[in-house]
């Protein structure tokens, strides 16, 4: 994908891989959400929409398990994510249809089937607040990052009476090695 968002849906049996052109920066907190309504994919990068795309099959669950941060190859994870993930949720239904603010701190609601914070900050066990109350596993090199690699700066404020100056540049928000495969929830249908 060559520092571009990229996306994939299955059957179970295909996969369908979507690499779009909208750049993956770097050292940058990036709320990302992927839809699947009738078998129109829409992929929304900080809330703002990018080219939808049709699915060549209708996604279905498999036995196969769920990473995050990894694609599932014959029941094995590959294709790392190199970064840090901060929080994944699945929902049933169609969160996102158009432009959005995003939630700085996702919450789970009766459509969400998986919210995982992954702030335990320590062990290999990362807790669902869904209502499902799943259980996921780090699995490889995968670790949990300190917290302050998740704070975003506020942005800056000219004092009164003078005029705002150039940008100032923030902090990088993620860092370190990625997690590599991520827990795999229990089973149900979903997409977020």
């Amino acid at each position: 994908s060559e520092g571009m968002w990229g996306y994939a849906t299955g059957d179970g049996i295909e996969t369908d891989i979507v690499v779009t052109r909208e750049r993956c920066p770097t050292a940058a907190w990036v709320h990302v959400a992927l839809t699947y309504d009738e078998g129109l994919r829409a992929l929304f990068v900080d809330g703002k929409p990018v080219p939808k795309s049709r699915a060549k099959r209708r996604i279905s669950c498999d036995e196969q398990p769920l990473y995050v941060g990894a694609a599932s190859v014959n029941g094995n994870p590959a294709c790392f994510w190199r970064g840090g993930i901060d929080q994944v949720r699945l929902s049933l239904g169609v969160r996102y249809a158009k432009e959005f603010a995003p939630e700085r701190q996702l919450h789970a609601d009766r459509p969400t089937l998986l919210l995982l914070h992954m702030d335990e900050g320590k062990g290999l066990r990362v807790k669902d607040a869904s209502r499902f109350e799943n259980t996921g596993q780090l699995r490889g090199a995968a670790r949990f990052l300190p917290p302050a690699d998740f704070k975003v700066a506020p942005p800056p404020v000219a004092p009164k009476g003078e005029a705002e100056g150039p940008p100032v540049p923030q902090p990088p928000v993620k860092g370190g090695p990625p997690p590599k495969a991520g827990p795999p929830p229990k089973r149900g249908p979903g997409q977020e």
